[in-house]
């Protein structure tokens, strides 16, 4: 009898606790919004929660982002020129090595997107300067006319 008594409180207890330790999350910052189709709560700064599948969509809720870096980037069209940047991370020149350097250009920009510097490559060997540029993070984008042969992310130390 003692044991069924102590099986029952032991269930009991299981069962309580899932409902009094609910989630709670300590954010940064939360926002609402809704329209006629769904809603969405959102928080920064919490750790992974759950995920939620179905057939039609797949839901992950409550990722912890120390920094958040969003980045666009497009995959690659023509494979066949190789670009190869060196060294990264870089401290004052960054090199560019191509073997077909025809109608190429590179832009340089600031994780926040602002363009820096932007040039042709006219040689299979390019110096880009970096000196100018504080400590941080870069997007190096190559180019030949409208279209993405490579990108790159460069630290600078």
């Amino acid at each position: 009898m003692t044991k069924l008594k102590l099986l029952i409180f032991s269930c009991g207890f299981l069962l309580n606790s899932t409902i009094v330790f609910s989630q709670s999350v300590i954010a940064s910052s939360v926002s609402f919004t809704k329209n006629t189709e769904a809603s969405m709560f959102w928080a920064i700064g919490e750790f992974v929660s759950e995920t939620i599948k179905n057939d039609e969509s797949i839901l992950t809720q409550g990722f912890y982002q120390s920094v958040l870096l969003p980045t666009a980037s497009e995959e690659i069209k023509n494979p066949i020129f190789q670009v190869v940047a060196f060294p990264n991370p870089v401290k004052s020149i960054l090199t560019l090595k191509c073997a077909n350097p025809a109608n190429l250009t590179y832009k340089v920009s600031n994780m926040n997107g602002v363009v820096l510097l932007q040039n042709s490559i006219t040689n299979t060997e390019t110096k880009i300067p970096f000196n100018q540029f504080p400590n941080g993070l870069y997007l190096l984008v190559i180019r030949k006319s409208d279209q993405i042969i490579e990108n790159f992310k460069i630290e600078k130390h």
